[in-house]
């Protein structure tokens, strides 16, 4: 149905679901750029200048990302994700490959576009680099939950738990 449960017009919501809905609104605007036009619309129909929309497009986020996960390619394994830093855009990782090895990982996320570059040379062994870029999703596609996660440059996904 199109323009289901949109805001516009005459449309009369209790004042609560605004405090919800611009958060979430915001959110949006930064963590998926593809609905950028329509949510900006919303956005406005609610009422949002559009300075304020251009300062929260403008402000890096964290697009969710810490977090437990787990490995497509490996079932069962789990994923911590840390942000660490004053910065806000060091990523720590730790987890267990499939022999029960321990291993943590560094990495850098790009707060506006919600890119991943993890160098994941600790879990390969000693001396290997092994870089990998992953985009941070709102929902995986192939999730039957619709769960948000990382997709990674090599094709696997990591589903948040």
């Amino acid at each position: 149905r199109r323009g289901a449960g949109r805001v516009g017009g005459n449309a009369q919501l209790p004042a609560d679901h605004l405090k919800y809905r611009l958060p979430f609104l915001k959110s949006l605007l930064r963590r998926e750029p593809w609905r950028r036009k329509s949510v900006s619309e919303e956005l406005r129909a609610l009422g949002v200048s559009a300075d304020d929309i251009v300062d929260e497009l403008s402000n890096p986020t964290d697009w969710g990302l810490p977090g437990s996960y787990t490995d497509s390619n490996q079932p069962g394994a789990k994923r911590e994700v840390r942000l660490v830093g004053k910065s806000g855009t060091e990523v720590v990782i730790e987890g267990e490959d499939e022999s029960g090895n321990r291993f943590k990982c560094k990495g850098t996320l790009n707060g506006k576009s919600g890119m991943l570059t993890v160098d994941f040379g600790p879990k390969q062994g000693e001396g290997v680099a092994a870089k990998l870029l992953g985009q941070v999703v709102s929902y995986l596609p192939l999730s039957e939950a619709g769960h948000p996660g990382i997709v990674w440059q090599d094709g696997s996904s990591w589903e948040k738990v």
